[in-house]
């Protein structure tokens, strides 16, 4: 083996993995390849076919090796070797994969990828009787096959089928079954096709329904669904009315919200009214408090509750991000605020000393202050690393009810129930000015430019003021 390790073609593997900074690890991979049988070489080559970082059932490469003449017992005897010789891992539930390291090189070796997508393929199809696309639906609930079938089609330059598979009622029911909303709408998202996006969409519109309730399915295609003329779409619901044994509700009119509109989905999870909603900078995830005492944090591309934070003893009323999106800042009306890390959806520290309910907070662009307002009818300054009060802005007569960050971070804007709009330099904590309405103002935005103020009257006036010679 010594004499294998310093005869190895290191130029070579350098050519093949140009980028790559520890070339010997790569020789030693290689060596070890290079002293398995040349069958058993192919067998391993054959991970090359499989997602990174996706452990992979034992089961699946029974399946795959079988038409390779590989009963259960011979692909135990491979698999095992594999791992004897660290060549891959295998996890406490049976699953198999391999270091990075490793699996970049079974990628550059394997050659052409396509004609391994296909022969998994064939292997799937080879197991099951019937003809496609309903054979896929009636595939093993492995734990991979209905999860991955899409992305091999499509590694497989299988479009059409692919295409084929996502406008079958019988693959929506069985993925649907095997997995969960989010996976089956990622399927979509490989292919670009007017009717099977309607479909994605209207599943996506469906998605906090059948999450709870996946028997209601059909009904929520077919609400969905129903008015749109598409051929294609009409063949959908041809199957989704015909296909079901159980009773179940149908509905004769396209009652439910279509695709197409300006609603995307529908996040589900409080017990209480939401009060307020911030977006992290990148836009993947949502923050959102509630009277429920709750913050929820979102993926808002799958549309599933990553985490709930609790600790708030009171209505939350309001909730802001820091700029890095890795922190939210939460004021309640248990007259406190809480600073939240939202990686690991811990508390990190809470901030005391409003003598009334906290209705609203912004973060300084820089990320390390932060403004809140209250009923007590001030606004403080914070200091979030160091969780201290830097100072109080007091001026207004009621309650506060809102507050803005101008895009420098050296000014505030202020709305309170004593009918004024009040501007805050926050380095010194004076007022800068000062607009009087004919009612209660309820909220205020700054524009981009930091001098533009939108703000909202208790009349449902919507006022457009400018801040001059600031």
């Amino acid at each position: 083996m010594l004499h294998k390790l310093q005869k190895a073609d290191l130029d070579k593997i350098k050519r093949d993995f140009p980028h790559y900074p520890h070339h010997d690890l790569l020789k030693a991979i290689q060596v070890s390849v290079d002293d398995l049988d040349p069958d058993l070489q192919v067998r391993y080559l054959d991970f090359a076919v499989f997602p990174e970082d996706t452990p992979i059932p034992e089961s699946v490469l029974e399946t795959f090796w079988a038409p390779e003449g590989l009963d259960e017992d011979d692909s135990q005897d491979v698999i095992d070797l594999f791992v004897a010789r660290s060549l891959a891992r295998r996890s406490d539930d049976g699953r198999l994969s391999l270091h990075d390291l490793q699996f970049d090189y079974v990628k550059k070796q394997a050659g052409d990828l396509t004609i391994l997508h296909n022969r998994l393929l064939e292997s799937y199809r080879s197991e099951y009787i019937g003809s496609f696309p309903r054979c896929w639906a009636e595939g093993p609930n492995d734990g991979y096959f209905f999860q991955h079938l899409a992305r091999h089609l499509i590694d497989a330059g299988r479009k059409d089928e692919l295409r084929t598979l996502l406008l079958d009622f019988d693959w929506i029911k069985a993925k649907l079954g095997a997995t969960d909303v989010p996976s089956l709408l990622v399927d979509y998202d490989l292919l670009a096709d007017p009717d099977a996006g309607l479909v994605r969409d209207a599943l996506r519109l469906s998605s906090h329904v059948i999450a709870a309730d996946k028997a209601q399915l059909a009904s929520q295609i077919l609400g969905r669904l129903m008015a749109l003329p598409s051929p294609q779409i009409k063949a959908v619901l041809v199957q989704v009315r015909e296909g079901r044994d159980e009773p179940w509700i149908c509905p004769l009119t396209p009652s439910l919200t279509p695709p197409g509109g300006p609603l995307l989905r529908t996040l589900k999870g409080h017990s209480d009214s939401v009060n307020t909603v911030a977006v992290t900078p990148d836009g993947r995830r949502s923050v959102s408090a509630s009277y429920d005492q709750t913050l929820k944090v979102w993926d808002l591309e799958r549309g599933e509750e990553v985490r709930t934070l609790k600790g708030h003893s009171d209505l939350v009323n309001a909730v802001a991000v820091t700029p890095d999106g890795r922190k939210a800042v939460s004021a309640s009306y248990d007259r406190t605020l809480k600073v939240w890390d939202l990686e690991r959806g811990e508390e990190v520290r809470t901030l005391k000393g409003h003598s009334g309910s906290v209705s609203a907070v912004a973060v300084t662009p820089d990320g390390r202050k932060a403004v809140s307002a209250s009923y007590d009818q001030t606004l403080k300054v914070w200091d979030l690393e160091r969780g201290e009060e830097v100072r109080t802005l007091k001026g207004h007569s009621d309650w506060v009810n809102a507050v803005a960050v101008t895009p420098d971070g050296r000014k505030a804007v202020s709305a309170s129930y004593d009918q004024t709009l009040k501007v805050w330099d926050l380095e010194t904590g004076k007022i800068v000015a000062t607009f009087t309405a004919d009612g209660s103002i309820l909220c205020c935005a700054i524009a981009p430019d930091g001098k533009t103020i939108v703000a909202g009257e208790s009349s449902g006036m919507v006022h457009f003021l400018r801040l001059e010679n600031a």
